[in-house]
């Protein structure tokens, strides 16, 4: 479970977004919340190391950091935000720049997102820690099955149905109840953000490569739900230990 909810904010900047959703949080928790502020430097890096200094050992903390997902594109990049998720290994709860000021989390429901790399193992301890935690409504694992050749590939079909039942029943094993659904589009992001407009107050959580060695993050589908979903992403590095 999380013990306490640490809230990264820049005070020179004005009004920060992340303060009132992660106050919300711990407050539905009765979690300690420390807020850690941060200043300006020579481009975002040495903030990011601040961050990471902070939070690296302390198993149990929930990071919550507003971000203009901007800074995502490249862990190459002086980005306090894309620093943080190249080195910290641990959940981050990313407030992107279409999350509406103030958002209110009443009944936080967590949408999981999932593919065929397998790399969703990582998200279930954490789905099982939040929902302990903070509790909300039924979370809910979901996979968007890119476009095929017609005629559509029944076994394709029942493969990606494999993939989230078992994520499902995994999470059942550990006490949590979680709903499953199979989508189909191109456009990933954006039918899962259709998909959370279906469920009360969502909040995506997305298993990604840790932003290391420069690459490219641009067009993951994790870098785009930051930068347009309406509510939180919590990001968790998928080289974190599962079950």
């Amino acid at each position: 479970m999380f013990s306490c909810v640490v809230i990264a904010t820049d005070a020179s900047v004005g009004p920060d977004r992340a303060i009132p959703i992660g106050s919300a949080l711990a407050l539905r928790a009765q979690l300690p919340v420390e807020i850690l502020t941060v200043g300006a430097s020579d481009g975002g890096l040495d903030v990011g190391a601040a961050i990471v200094d902070r939070l690296q050992s302390r198993d149990g903390a929930l990071l919550v950091m507003a971000t203009s997902g901007i800074g995502l594109v490249s862990g190459s990049r002086a980005s306090v935000s894309g620093h943080v998720l190249s080195e910290l290994r641990q959940p981050v709860l990313l407030i992107g720049p279409a999350v509406s000021d103030p958002l209110t989390l009443a009944s936080p429901t967590l949408v999981v997102c999932t593919d065929r790399s397998h790399e969703i193992g990582a998200a279930l301890p954490v789905v099982e820690s939040w929902q302990r935690t903070f509790g909300g409504g039924r979370p809910w694992v979901v996979e968007v099955r890119p476009p095929t050749a017609w005629p559509v590939d029944a076994t394709d079909d029942e493969v990606e149905r494999q993939l989230v039942d078992a994520a499902a029943a995994v999470l059942a094993e550990h006490g949590v109840d979680a709903g499953t659904r199979v989508l189909r589009g191109g456009d990933t992001p954006q039918h899962l953000l259709d998909f959370a407009e279906t469920v009360d107050r969502a909040v995506f959580v997305a298993t990604t490569d840790r932003w290391a060695g420069g690459r490219s993050h641009w067009y993951s589908t994790t870098r785009r739900l930051v930068q347009r979903s309406q509510g939180p992403v919590l990001v968790i590095p998928s080289d974190l230990p599962g079950y």
